[in-house]
Formats: C-alpha cells, sequence, structure tokens
C-alpha cells in the first residue's frame, strides 16, 4: 500500500457493502467478511466520521 502510515488499500474487484456497528464495540464488514479496524485512536475518529453523517 504506497499511502503514508495506515489506511486501508482498495482493490479493483467489484462494489460491496460496508456494514459498520457503532452501538457496542466499533465493528465493520466488507460484503460479509469482517474487517480489522486498527488501533484504537483510528477506530474513535472513524467512529465519529460515521456519527457525523447520521446527525446531519
Amino acid at each position: 500500500m504506497p499511502w503514508g502510515s495506515g489506511g486501508f488499500g482498495v482493490d479493483d474487484g467489484s462494489p460491496q457493502l460496508l456494514r459498520f456497528e457503532v452501538l457496542g464495540p466499533l465493528r465493520a464488514w466488507r460484503g460479509g467478511a469482517p474487517l480489522k479496524l486498527g488501533p484504537v485512536k483510528r477506530q474513535a475518529v472513524l467512529a465519529a466520521l460515521l456519527l457525523r453523517q447520521v446527525a446531519v
């Protein structure tokens, strides 16, 4: 992955549904496969961004 010190790579396959759960532990799936969300600080930022979209 050529992008800095983190982030997620994107493959060239067909688009897959992303699903997030923010109540309880933060969890995510892509096409039914669980995703590793990285360190706690990164998870906190992701949760804030997801919840911001709900509030708008």
